[in-house]
């Protein structure tokens, strides 16, 4: 019983990494086409 519940734990914990590395690496793109459409727009600006 306590083998299951201990395996289980590992489980969740391993599934909560992968869900935490995830959303950080989602993050990071987001983070990153924001960067790229605000450099884009501040030089659209100074072109036109």
């Amino acid at each position: 019983m306590t083998d299951i519940y201990i395996f289980d734990i590992s489980q969740i914990q391993k599934c909560y990494v992968w869900k935490t590395t995830d959303v950080m690496r989602t993050a990071l793109f987001l983070n990153t086409v924001g960067v790229i459409k605000m450099i884009v727009c501040v030089l659209h600006f100074f072109v036109t």
